[in-house]
């Protein structure tokens, strides 16, 4: 006992604190595994519950068309041309508010169809054709989106017929030029047909650009592809579910915001010595597309004080990113990539203008707001160029965004 000093406590009592600490530790590592176990479940039910909610939200492809066969046969006994309906996909679900908005552009389609693209019975024996005309209304899901097709194999679109650009003020020389992707979108543009005569069906100069503007309304777009003699198929990509998209958050000189994952294209590694000034391009798939420089062209009024994510980016260095379709694309310069997120998209209601691109918002985990952009709803035409930068040029800077 005249050995048992105090360096004798003091030990003791550190062992005692280090299996207390074993302990504690213990606790906390079971409390992690509840947690996570916890967490596992709650991301189970969370997928379970969307994908009830998703279910619930959808309706049969039928619902919307099955009104559509007895329409066909309608019109090809009153206007003695023979032309069967084919349906195909009936049982492939779509979101109640997208259908209810496609009800009518389908049926201008089918009604189209009927009338410009089937041919007469006499037209079609002598072109080796049989006399009665067919028409496939297709639907089918592809990853989040549905793809509604409808074909006929009629004569096709003339393109000879879309030289009625020159009547709406494009110059002859820049008509020939326009590849055939972006003539056949001229078909949307406002007063525009292709019809030679007035029929009580269509060719009434007014419609599609209705058809495309439905379908805009539900972050969907429309594409056309035609071949002389064989037949034109209309195209349609809607949204599987209207609320939910995917997006990618992106940082520029502080400002965060949110862009479609539909409309980027692709990434590129910015050169560390780039300069950004008015009439920049670069070189993407063999064509030269304009660099904008986002914090000279776009100015919002928002807090001064940081505007900071948790966790790290994904990209923390400057890169570019090209947005738009393979007929018509534009780069701009980001600092930050923040990743990508399925989100609840909410409209934007405003009787003040909104910045042009930015016709939604995101609500954050902490409740933030970001700004988004919509999903490209269609191909951007040459029309629809000309007549932004039209805009863009003509106004002061300070009024552009």
């Amino acid at each position: 006992m005249d050995r048992y000093n105090d360096l004798h406590l003091v030990s003791q009592h550190q062992i005692e604190t280090i299996v207390q600490l074993q302990e504690v530790t213990a606790d906390i590592e079971l409390s992690l595994q509840e947690m996570t176990q916890s967490v596992r479940s709650l991301d189970r039910t969370t997928r379970t519950l969307q994908s009830n909610l998703t279910r619930t939200q959808t309706v049969p492809f039928a619902d919307v068309v099955k009104r559509f066969p007895r329409t066909i046969r309608d019109l090809s006994v009153q206007f003695d041309k023979p032309v069967t309906l084919k349906i195909v996909g009936e049982n492939i679900g779509i979101d109640r508010a997208i259908l209810e908005n496609l009800s009518d552009p389908l049926l201008h389609l089918l009604r189209n169809a009927f009338d410009h693209g089937i041919e007469d019975p006499q037209t079609r024996l002598t072109a080796g054709k049989p006399a009665h005309g067919t028409i496939v209304l297709a639907a089918s899901q592809r990853s989040d989106e549905i793809v509604i097709t409808i074909s006929d194999d009629g004569g096709g679109i003339d393109l000879d017929r879309i030289d009625r650009l020159q009547q709406m003020g494009f110059p002859h020389h820049e008509v020939a030029q326009m590849p055939e992707a972006q003539l056949l979108d001229a078909i949307f543009e406002p007063g525009f047909s292709t019809a030679a005569n007035l029929t009580e069906l269509s060719g009434r100069g007014v419609g599609m650009d209705i058809v495309r503007t439905n379908i805009e309304q539900i972050r969907g777009r429309i594409q056309i592809q035609t071949q002389p003699g064989v037949g034109t198929s209309f195209i349609l990509r809607v949204p599987f579910i209207l609320s939910i998209a995917k997006v990618m958050l992106l940082e520029r000189s502080g400002f965060v915001f949110a862009v479609a994952v539909d409309n980027i294209k692709e990434t590129i590694r910015s050169l560390p010595d780039l300069t950004i000034a008015d009439g920049t391009k670069i070189v993407w798939q063999s064509q030269e597309i304009p660099l904008i420089a986002l914090e000279r062209a776009v100015t919002f009024g928002r807090d001064r004080r940081p505007f900071e994510l948790p966790g790290t980016p994904t990209i923390s260095h400057p890169t570019i990113l090209v947005v738009g379709d393979d007929r018509s694309a534009t780069a701009f310069e980001i600092d930050r990539f923040w990743g990508e997120r399925e989100v609840t998209l909410r409209s934007i209601h405003s009787p003040m203008p909104m910045t042009p691109g930015f016709g939604n918002s995101i609500i954050l985990g902490d409740g933030r707001v970001v700004p988004s952009s919509p999903r490209r709803s269609h191909p951007v035409s040459r029309m629809d160029v000309r007549h932004f930068w039209h805009r863009f040029n003509s106004t002061p800077s300070r009024d552009r965004w």
